[in-house]
């Protein structure tokens, strides 16, 4: 698949901020809103055009979408830039004016704000606009509140959001709110949304605040929900085990996850999760030569190993009972995750905090050569990296892990061994470790 059409599946909804009604409109009018329009089913099932977005002419604006083509028409909602629309055929449009449906809400847009998808600038999208994020707050004596018009593709569908779950805010009518959550598209009401002052991206939709790796436990098939507390709407797999996921929340039960396009909901005993606020905690600080225990003598959390230019360094560690050694020479880097409880000796090098870094495929980037360890941390649909066998030296080998192997628990995902001169072509996911011995590893697709 190419890096343009997984951009554009994982485009979602983008705009810089969030602006109160009485803001300006593409078209010139003004947000004063009624209540948002609730369509009949079967306007849903006529969308004979394709799928488009809304670019307003400036940054802030939002494209208002209105019952007839005109200024002067009823105003059913305003739509932040970037929002996901089916055009309903060019027959409908009227003098500069765009007869589209917005997952339920029927009605027309300026046609200079409506771009069909050979028309969208992907670079322009991701560098200026970004939508805003919620949570659900279910008020108190109710389980959950409602997705009001809710549609999933074609379908309409009964959902019910539960408190926790993250949504992007897609556009606004009164006390109403158009909302996406995976898939699934509807309405809830305002009153019930906490904004986040986070920003969902054109890559992935809500910020995420951590990883969350599959483990299986608690259920046979750990298939993907599409809303929280469901067993219907699930996907067509169920092989999820040992995977790692961007964790975007925690909805009751359930955690709110992804990758790119692939989103959902996994109950809280299939997985486990690493929030960032542990991984790169403030409290950790740096550590000469050793012997420690994670919780005791240092916060727990991710460390780099790092000698100096031409030196040697060990580290050596003992986690959930699995013990670990890393021979470290000449500028080489070793992250490793330290749980509570982890034991760490360090010699002739130094353990650092790990920074959450954006690492890029780039011509003056330097390879990782020899021995190391590296977890991919930049917020990315995945990095392809080049793991070359070196010249006279063996075994040449990588493997890949997650953040619970790490812990002791679970299978290493990838273990490959090289023949000489060999290079192999490897998808790494962000949260996941690499580790190569007598390799060169090298970015090809952009982590970060």
């Amino acid at each position: 698949m190419s890096h343009k059409r997984i951009a554009w599946i994982c485009l979602v909804c983008l705009v810089f901020c969030h602006l109160p009604w009485g803001a300006a409109l593409a078209d010139g009018g003004e947000g004063d809103a009624p209540a948002g329009m609730i369509v009949p089913a079967e306007t849903q099932a006529s969308m004979p055009g394709g799928l488009g977005t809304v670019m307003a002419p400036k940054p802030g604006e939002m494209v208002a979408l209105r019952e007839g083509p005109s200024d002067g028409a009823r105003l059913i909602m305003a739509y932040y830039t970037g929002a996901h629309y089916w055009s309903l055929g060019s027959s409908r449009d009227y003098d500069g004016w765009a007869y589209v449906n917005f997952w339920g809400q029927t009605g027309y847009i300026p046609r200079a704000c409506a771009l069909e998808y050979t028309q969208v600038d992907e670079d322009e999208m991701r560098a200026r606009y970004e939508v805003p994020t919620a949570i659900v707050r279910v008020p108190e004596g109710k389980t959950s509140v409602p997705l009001m018009n809710g549609t999933k593709g074609s379908e309409w569908v009964d959902v019910s959001l539960t408190d926790g779950t993250v949504v992007l805010v897609l556009g606004e009518a009164g006390r109403r709110s158009q909302v996406r959550v995976g898939n699934v598209y509807g309405l809830v009401e305002s009153a019930f949304l906490e904004r986040t002052g986070e920003l969902g991206s054109w890559l992935y939709d809500f910020p995420p605040i951590g990883h969350a790796v599959v483990t299986g436990k608690g259920m046979e098939q750990t298939y993907l929900r599409t809303v929280p507390g469901a067993s219907q709407n699930q996907d067509d797999r169920s092989d999820y085990g040992g995977w790692t996921f961007w964790l975007y929340g925690v909805a009751e039960a359930d955690a709110q996850i992804g990758y790119c396009a692939l989103q959902g909901f996994l109950p809280l005993d299939t997985v486990q999760l690493y929030l960032y606020s542990d991984l790169y905690g403030a409290e950790r600080q740096e550590l000469p030569e050793g012997n420690y225990t994670a919780g005791k003598d240092f916060a727990p959390g991710l460390y780099t190993f790092a000698v100096k230019e031409g030196e040697a360094g060990r580290l050596s560690t003992l986690i959930g009972g699995m013990e670990r050694s890393y021979e470290a020479e000449g500028a080489a880097r070793f992250d490793v995750f330290l749980p509570e409880g982890a034991s760490v000796t360090a010699a002739g090098g130094r353990l650092i905090p790990t920074v959450r870094e954006e690492y890029f495929a780039r011509e003056d980037a330097k390879p990782l050569a020899g021995n190391g360890k590296l977890l991919i941390t930049g917020d990315s649909v995945g990095s392809t990296h080049r793991i070359t066998a070196m010249d006279g030296k063996e075994p040449s080998r990588y493997t890949i892990t997650s953040l619970y192997c790490e812990e002791g628990e679970g299978e290493p995902k990838v273990t490959y061994t090289l023949d000489p001169g060999e290079s192999r072509d490897q998808m790494i996911m962000p949260g996941e470790f690499i580790e190569i011995e007598n390799c060169v590893l090298e970015a090809m697709h952009a982590n970060g």
